[in-house]
């Protein structure tokens, strides 16, 4: 069963590349999930995200990403599957050119599948007034459910996560509020949708969000049959009689 192990926020100003470090050892045969959002103010929409690595060998992948309809700011997921793990274990965040900040919460995961961590994503946006919620996904699997919402408001804000979902981290940079979600999934296939009640009105808002499934269950039946059983009894086999019986005066020699 996929479970958090440590969640480690950092908030940052402006740079081209970032270093985040978990406060605690990371374990080995983990799964690595870095949630972020960077912004710049000229609505360009030209900085890239050029890299996202480990001190301990990994090279984290993105699982979803989303520019901002004004090309204001960028939230991603990347997901890093069985890390060697160990202290001081830091990630760094690359971008193709300064961004005047960014929101960052890395989540240590254990119980993760090690191959194909990433079960669904999904992404939403809004540049106008309303609180986020949206870009539903219909996970395929159990696992854990991690979405990351960036809104921007008139002040700094608070959130109040959705039902069924468990606030995991909220900080704020001024104007800018990032929020990263946990909430466990279903394997029935049940549409879930991000979402979250801002104490301030956002003037805009947007999510992504990834499903990291949980590690196949070991050992057990891994049938069926490749043929049905025979129905054949075996030979039986007769007992030496004492002197004097036979299987009239006594069948139990039988078996």
């Amino acid at each position: 069963m996929a479970t958090i192990e440590q969640i480690k926020t950092s908030v940052q100003g402006a740079a081209s590349s970032f270093n985040v470090t978990f406060d605690s050892a990371t374990g080995s045969a983990r799964t690595i999930a870095v949630c972020f959002s960077a912004y710049e103010n000229d609505e360009t929409g030209n900085f890239t995200i050029t890299g996202v690595t480990g001190n301990k060998g990994e090279t984290d992948t993105a699982a979803v990403s989303r520019l901002s309809v004004d090309n204001v700011w960028r939230n991603a997921i990347y997901v890093a599957p069985n890390v060697t793990g160990g202290s001081s274990h830091q990630i760094t965040i690359a971008f193709s050119e300064t961004v005047l900040g960014l929101m960052c919460t890395l989540v240590e995961l254990s119980g993760c599948d090690l191959t194909t961590p990433v079960d669904t994503t999904g992404n939403a946006g809004s540049v106008s007034s309303g609180q986020p919620s949206g870009g539903a996904a219909t996970p395929s699997a159990a696992g854990i459910h991690l979405s990351h919402i960036t809104i921007l408001a008139p002040s700094a804000a608070t959130f109040t996560p959705g039902a069924g979902w468990t606030e995991g981290a909220d900080f704020n940079d001024a104007a800018v509020t990032a929020s990263t979600l946990i909430h466990r999934t279903a394997a029935n296939g049940v549409s879930q949708t991000p979402s979250a009640t801002a104490s301030v009105t956002p003037d805009a808002w947007q999510i992504v969000h990834v499903v990291l499934k949980d590690a196949a269950a070991s050992g057990g039946f891994s049938g069926p049959f490749s043929s049905r059983p025979s129905t054949r009894r075996g030979a039986r086999r007769r007992r030496p009689q004492p002197a004097g019986m036979n299987m009239a005066t006594d069948v139990r020699m039988w078996w």
